[in-house]
C-alpha cells in the first residue's frame, strides 16, 4: 500500500492555538510512522508583520480558492478538518467523491451570536457529514450526542517533555499568581480580583500574565504582562507559584477544554480553577489543586497555597503525574491515531 494522503484544513495559521495544538503539532508524530503524507492549507495566513497584515485579505482569498480546488480536484484518502465550517457545496463534493473526513473542534462553536447567527446550523452540518467527530470536553460530547452524533473526546494535549518543571517552591518575594490566555479570555481574570484585593493587606502577591490584553486593568494588583509566544509559554510557567483558570458559569465557558490547567500541571504548579465544565474533572480538590466558585473560596485557596510551600510542591507533583499519564500528547496521539484509522477503514 502506498502513502496515505491526508489534507489538513485548519481554522487558523500556526499562531492560532487550536490549529497548532490540536492539529499541526500532531503531524510530526504521524510523519515518524512513515505511512502518511500531509498537505496543510490554513484558512487565514499569518499576520505578524505589517506586510502580512496588509496582504492578508488577498492571501485569505487565495487560500480559500486553494482549499476549494484541493477538495474538488485533489487526490486524498481523507481530510482532517480542525474547527473550520466547510460550505455546504464543498461538503457535497466530498460526499460525491466518497472522501471521508474527521472533524475536530474544541470550543462551544455551535453557540449562535449576533455576528454569527448560523453557528449551530453550520456545526450540525459538519458533524452530520463527518466520518468521525473529535471534541475536547465532556460538554461538547454531550452536545453532539443530543444532536444524534457519537463524538470521541480527546483533550487538548500538552507537550510535557518540553515544559520546564518548577523545582524550587520556596519564596522570598510575593506569591506569583500566573495565568496564560488571550485578549479574548482576559476579562475572566476580573473574577479573581475581588479575592486578591481582599488578601493584599495581609499577603504580598502579584499577577504574571502571558498573552493577556495589554490594556487589562488589574485594579491596583501588581501585574507583569508578557506577550504570548512558545518561548514565553515554556520559560515563564516555572516562575509562577500557582496557576489559575477562572471561568464564568456560562455556556461558552462550560465548553472549554482545560488547556490552561494542563499547562500549569505540566510545569508542576498547583492550580486553582472555577468549578465549570471539564475543570471539575481535571482538578481533584485538595489533591492537585482547588476548585473555587466564589470570592471566599478563591481567598481561602490563595491563602493556603501562599503560606505552605510544601503543599504547593505536593499538589504540583500530583498534577504533573496526572498530565503525563492522561493528558500528554503521546497519550492523546494514540487516541487520534485510532480515529484516523477509523476514517481510513470507512473509505474501503
Amino acid at each position: 500500500m502506498g502513502l496515505i494522503r491526508v489534507l489538513v484544513l485548519t481554522w487558523g495559521s500556526e499562531s492560532h492555538a487550536s490549529s497548532r495544538i490540536r492539529a499541526l503539532d500532531y503531524l510530526p508524530l504521524f510523519n515518524k510512522q512513515g505511512r502518511m503524507v500531509f498537505r496543510w492549507i490554513p484558512r487565514v495566513p499569518e499576520r505578524r508583520t505589517v506586510v502580512q497584515k496588509l496582504a492578508s485579505p488577498f492571501i485569505k482569498r487565495y487560500l480559500l480558492t486553494k482549499r476549494a480546488l484541493a477538495i474538488c480536484c485533489g487526490r486524498y484518502d481523507f481530510l482532517f478538518i480542525q474547527r473550520w465550517f466547510l460550505p455546504a457545496w464543498l461538503l457535497k463534493v466530498l460526499e460525491i467523491r466518497g472522501i471521508p473526513f474527521l472533524y475536530d473542534f474544541d470550543d462551544a462553536i455551535y453557540l449562535n451570536t449576533p455576528k454569527q447567527p448560523r453557528n449551530q446550523r453550520n456545526t450540525l452540518r459538519m458533524i452530520s457529514g463527518a466520518t468521525k467527530v473529535v471534541v475536547s470536553s465532556p460538554v461538547l460530547v454531550s452536545w453532539c450526542r443530543e444532536a444524534g452524533i457519537a463524538a470521541t473526546m480527546i483533550t487538548t494535549p500538552v507537550d510535557s517533555p518540553v515544559i520546564r518543571r518548577k523545582k524550587d517552591y520556596r519564596r522570598s518575594g510575593p506569591l506569583t499568581i500566573g495565568w496564560i490566555g488571550s485578549s479574548y479570555t482576559t476579562p475572566y481574570l476580573k473574577l479573581i480580583l475581588p479575592a486578591l484585593k481582599a488578601l493584599r493587606p495581609r499577603m504580598d502577591l502579584r499577577l504574571l500574565l502571558i498573552g493577556a490584553d495589554p490594556g487589562f486593568d488589574s485594579e491596583g494588583i501588581p501585574v507583569t504582562l508578557y506577550p504570548w509566544n512558545q518561548a514565553n509559554e515554556r520559560s515563564l510557567l516555572c516562575q509562577m507559584d500557582v496557576g489559575v483558570m477562572p471561568l464564568p458559569d456560562a455556556p461558552w465557558a462550560e465548553g472549554k477544554g482545560g488547556y490552561k490547567i494542563f499547562l500549569y500541571m505540566a510545569a508542576a504548579l498547583p492550580v486553582i480553577a472555577s468549578p465549570v465544565g471539564i475543570n471539575r474533572d481535571i482538578v481533584d480538590h485538595g489533591k492537585n489543586g482547588y476548585l473555587a466558585g466564589n470570592q471566599a473560596e478563591w481567598e481561602k485557596s490563595f491563602w493556603l497555597l501562599g503560606n505552605d510551600p510544601l503543599l504547593c510542591q505536593k499538589m504540583g507533583a500530583e498534577g504533573s503525574r496526572l498530565v503525563q499519564s492522561r493528558y500528554d500528547r503521546q497519550q492523546c496521539f494514540v487516541e487520534l491515531s485510532r480515529c484516523f484509522d477509523f476514517c481510513l477503514d470507512a473509505e474501503k
